[in-house]
């Protein structure tokens, strides 16, 4: 996916397959001697950069070099719940709206390999998050197009913004637009257009007072919309 060159991934080496013109056409290099992947669809690129798992944890490449991007943040994490019987079960995609890296993995909870986690990370930010949802697989797919006989499927009251959110004049409806989705248990086809799951946020762990004790009073989250809000503390 990456500009005039291509990456091959080995489980210990990875290459870039560079565009020379004739009569080589291309020219392949090896970037990472020691450092490849052996979960072929934990592979996921947006087009600049190409992240991926392997034995060390999660890594990005420009296609010159890696860098890892869980370390100190979700590698342990993902090793103590990943299951590796079920690395075939591993899949990956780009939701290009949210601008999201995500990986979809059983856990050593998991029934029989389904998939019930995905990992997302935000290239942006450098911040992780992951939800717990059964599922087969992580897909990029395209928005369907609708006739004006076809809108019927969706509703047949126009003036109901509930049901028709945006304009007839929206490409929504011309169908062809990128989409992250997912197969969900039933090998069905979905979005993740649902109502919003209920959020964990943890802090990381610090020290107001490194020179003495200290007495915390109050904790006054700052958050958007109307919802409740519980808070935890814990001392270490």
């Amino acid at each position: 996916g990456l500009s005039r060159f291509c990456l091959v991934f080995f489980d210990t080496e990875i290459w870039r397959g560079q565009f020379v013109g004739s009569p080589r056409i291309f020219r392949f290099d090896i970037i990472e001697k020691n450092r490849g992947t052996s979960i072929p669809n934990s592979v996921v690129s947006n087009g600049i950069l190409t992240c991926y798992i392997n034995e060390e944890g999660f890594f990005a490449t420009d296609g010159n070099s890696s860098v890892p991007i869980g370390a100190g943040q979700i590698d342990q994490w993902f090793s103590d719940n990943y299951d590796p019987n079920y690395a075939h079960r591993v899949s990956s995609s780009y939701d290009p709206l949210n601008k999201l890296f995500a990986w979809s993995f059983p856990s050593v909870d998991a029934t029989g390999g389904t998939p019930d986690k995905i990992l997302f990370w935000s290239p942006i930010y450098k911040k992780w998050s992951h939800v717990d949802v059964a599922h087969e697989s992580l897909v990029i797919s395209l928005t369907q197009g609708y006739t004006l006989d076809e809108l019927d499927a969706v509703g047949t009251d126009i003036d109901n913004a509930t049901v028709f959110p945006v304009s007839f004049d929206s490409r929504l409806w011309m169908g062809g637009l990128l989409r992250f989705g997912a197969f969900d248990t039933s090998h069905k086809l979905a979005q993740f257009t649902g109502a919003t799951l209920e959020a964990t946020i943890d802090t990381s762990v610090f020290q107001p007072n490194g020179m003495g004790l200290t007495d915390v009073t109050g904790i006054f989250p700052l958050v958007s919309g109307s919802t409740s809000v519980t808070q935890k503390l814990a001392a270490a």
